[in-house]
């Protein structure tokens, strides 16, 4: 089937959504994802307001689970696909206070105190990513520390990997879990929101630290689930509930408080030198030997959301179209139409390979140079990168290397920092103040073998200070969770 057939499929459908009134989520969420996918952002947008509809219907006629499945299609659907921090935050205030507001509505008995030193970390699904990695180096710290009074329980309310279990057990960190990941029909939503309630007072658990992912915590946090609550976002800020004792995002050490949206959160670094491990050279040069000897690996290792960025995509095809001796690397779950749409225009797809969910601690050491995407960028795999001397190229925005580790340093309004290209070029970190600085950076990388070298001792250097500091971010973010 052509391109233009699904195109002309995928219309088809669209149209006979909106005459046939169809209320089918499902339907609506598939072929408003397919249509943003295909760059129907005018339809998408139509298919997302019909999707939020339905779903406050059901909320609002008390049909709380529905609405919650609802809320996590709609996020797959249309949130995801677009990684930025005013897409996050436009489309969750579509939603957010009618889920705090039918929570607060709910006759539930009051919370009693539990005990002080009791912790639970809440996940939507327990998988050994990003962010779940920093949680487990952030648990790992605080014990070498010998905080052996703060008892930590994990919770999750999805589904569950048999090696992200493996790695709680092996800790000795207490699981609670609501239906097996074998299940096709686990526990619903919202029994499992209110089972955690009612367990974590069954354990006196005193504190709950929502990690990151803003599904369902609307709803759950304005219940409330604990008596003294967290958010801790690894990434985006498109929720604030004032049952939330502490919103707690990263930056640099330097700063104490971001404002997100017209709200503060607590910065608290993150320990993003979580999982590098040495490699084998003989499986770099295995991976290396499928290339022409002359070749200049470029690659992202990141899911498919991250570089789902025109700017990101024209700057890569400029960037292998102008070098024939490049290739670039990439990996994720799929491919994107838009990516092979984009660089087939440059007329480079047969220099890009799909390497698909992978070890990123080997193959951020087989690449010769790391394009970080933008707006949004690659936190552990781009310190991944830098600790294995990989020149990285960052970029000008609040939600790239640059933005989580540097940005903060260098003015009191995170917001306001404008660097120009000498600044960024000079940082600990290379970074790029446009698009077409970026461009000829990774030019000078691919050019200037030597140049290459230094960026990547650089950076290595910045790992090195940044693992060193692990301890005290730990520390800092447990001084916050127990503090007032």
């Amino acid at each position: 089937m052509t391109t233009l057939t699904k195109i002309a499929e995928l219309k088809q459908s669209y149209d006979a959504l909106f005459s046939s009134g169809e209320s089918n989520i499902v339907n609506i969420c598939n072929i408003g994802r397919d249509l943003a996918n295909q760059g129907f952002k005018e339809e998408a947008n139509k298919c997302f307001d019909l999707a939020v509809k339905c779903m406050l219907l059901l909320l609002n006629s008390s049909k709380i689970n529905m609405a919650l499945h609802v809320e996590a299609l709609i996020f797959s659907s249309f949130v995801k696909i677009k990684e930025d921090e005013q897409h996050y935050y436009q489309c969750f205030q579509c939603w957010t206070r009618e889920f705090q507001g039918k929570a607060r509505s709910m006759s539930l008995p009051p919370l009693k105190p539990g005990v002080s030193s009791r912790v639970c970390f809440v996940l939507q699904a327990g998988l050994l990513l990003g962010h779940t990695r920093v949680m487990l180096s952030v648990i790992d710290e605080w014990r070498k520390n010998n905080h052996t009074e703060v008892e930590i329980f994990v919770a999750v309310l999805c589904e569950i990997h048999p090696n992200f279990a493996e790695n709680l057990s092996s800790r000795g960190i207490s699981l609670i879990h609501y239906g097996e990941p074998t299940l096709n029909d686990p526990m619903s939503l919202m029994e499992a929101i209110h089972a955690l309630r009612a367990d974590l007072q069954k354990f006196d658990i005193h504190t709950v630290v929502w990690v990151s992912n803003p599904v369902c915590s609307s709803y759950a946090l304005a219940l409330p689930l604990a008596p003294r609550q967290i958010f801790w976002s690894l990434k985006f800020h498109p929720v604030t509930i004032p049952e939330v004792q502490h919103h707690i995002c990263g930056g640099h050490a330097s700063e104490k408080t971001r404002i997100y949206h017209g709200h503060p959160w607590k910065v608290v670094p993150f320990p993003l030198t979580v999982s590098l491990t040495e490699n084998k050279p003989e499986d770099i040069k295995k991976i290396k030997s499928q290339f022409p000897k002359d070749t200049v690996l470029l690659g992202i290792l990141a899911r498919e959301e991250k570089y789902n960025s025109n700017d990101y995509l024209v700057a890569v095809g400029t960037i292998l179209a102008e070098n024939p001796q490049c290739h670039f690397i990439f990996s994720g779950r799929k491919i994107l139409p838009k990516m092979i749409e984009t660089f087939t225009a440059y007329s480079v797809w047969e220099r890009c390979h799909f390497v698909g969910w992978v070890d990123t601690n080997l193959y951020a050491q087989v690449l010769d140079v790391f394009l970080e995407s933008f707006p949004f960028g690659c936190a552990v795999t781009g310190f991944q990168a830098m600790g294995h001397g990989t020149p990285l190229v960052s970029f000008q925005a609040t939600d790239t290397v640059f933005g989580y580790q540097l940005r903060g340093s260098l003015g009191p309004d995170f917001n306001q920092v404008v660097i120009d290209e000498q600044t960024g070029e000079s940082l600990p970190i290379l970074t790029a103040a446009t698009l077409d600085h970026y461009i000829n950076l990774v030019q000078r990388l691919i050019d200037d073998p030597v140049f290459r070298l230094e960026i990547g001792k650089r950076e290595q250097q910045y790992y090195s200070s940044e693992s060193a500091a692990t301890n005290d971010y730990a520390i800092r973010l447990l001084n916050l969770i127990q503090s007032d």
